[in-house]
């Protein structure tokens, strides 16, 4: 299972997790977003081979996106 960390809606890392329940792999995901966003990881993506599992944006980011703009 790779964990692909995006910043700017790009890949900028990727973390190799051991292959599990969708459910575990998803929050090691959101941990490892956490863990790492001070490097400015924005994002995660979890994909098993060629299937897409997850994708989520660190809450700060997904606040920003939802503002209106003036």
């Amino acid at each position: 299972m790779r964990c692909y960390l995006m910043r700017g809606g790009q890949i900028h890392g990727i973390e190799f997790l051991k292959d599990g329940p969708d459910e575990k792999l998803i929050e090691q995901a959101k941990a490892i977003l956490l863990a790492r966003s001070r490097e400015g990881f924005e994002g995660v993506e979890l994909w098993s081979g060629n299937r897409f599992v997850y994708r989520t944006l660190r809450p700060d980011v997904a606040n920003q996106l939802k503002r209106p703009t003036r």
